[in-house]
């Protein structure tokens, strides 16, 4: 499966749903189960390692305090600024260094991130570029036509399994199914738990270098 389209085509086939005007789940249903599917699948099995899209590089002025957090950003591996003032930064959640305890002059060294902003401490001292390397959910909008580039090809059938979760999970309709809806959920998360530990075992295995 390489499309959007053949996911949706290969869970008509599983659910013996046929397309058009009678299919019981609407393509749009099936694409936007699709999405929630990617993304799921991307915040489990932290798979997607991007470098290179435009919000991993911020341009900041003097006195700059914080960026955005893009909303696809799931974690921040990496902060730097690239030479010629190369320097890495520490990466830290809200809370880990008391707020008495941050920084406050001279170059900045911590990057605290929440979940709107990463904060620079101190501020930034001169104009520079701040160069993430992040894991992150799909960046554009998934629609039939899509390419399922964030997801390696051996794991695609697994988006099948949260499609499926969600598809029984619909209350208005004649197959809703908890118990089955819940099966699928959990043999959903196991396989991608599965991935994950790959993917730790045998280090590159499983990740995706972005480049957009």
């Amino acid at each position: 499966m390489e499309t959007v389209q053949e996911l949706v085509e290969a869970f008509r086939d599983d659910e013996k749903d046929a397309a058009g005007p009678n299919a019981f789940w609407s393509d749009p249903q099936l694409v936007r189960w699709a999405r929630q599917a990617v993304d799921r699948y991307c915040e489990i099995t932290r798979s997607v390692y991007d470098s290179t899209s435009p919000f991993t590089c911020a341009e900041l002025k003097a006195g700059d305090t914080s960026v955005p957090r893009h909303p696809s950003i799931i974690d921040i591996v990496s902060a730097s600024f690239p030479p010629p003032n190369k320097r890495d930064l520490a990466v830290e959640p809200p809370g880990r260094t008391p707020r008495s305890c941050l920084p406050t002059s001279g170059m900045t060294r911590l990057l605290v991130v929440d979940s709107h902003d990463l904060r620079l401490y101190p501020p930034a001292a001169t104009d520079c570029v701040l160069q993430l390397e992040v894991i992150r959910r799909p960046v554009r909008l998934l629609t039939l036509e899509s390419r399922l580039t964030d997801v390696p090809p051996h794991a695609r059938e697994t988006l099948l399994l949260y499609m499926k979760h969600r598809a029984y999970r619909v209350h208005d309709a004649e197959l809703f199914d908890p118990a089955k809806a819940d099966n699928y959920l959990a043999e959903f998360e196991r396989e991608c738990q599965e991935h994950l530990e790959t993917a730790r075992a045998a280090p590159g295995a499983g990740l995706i270098k972005s480049s957009w």
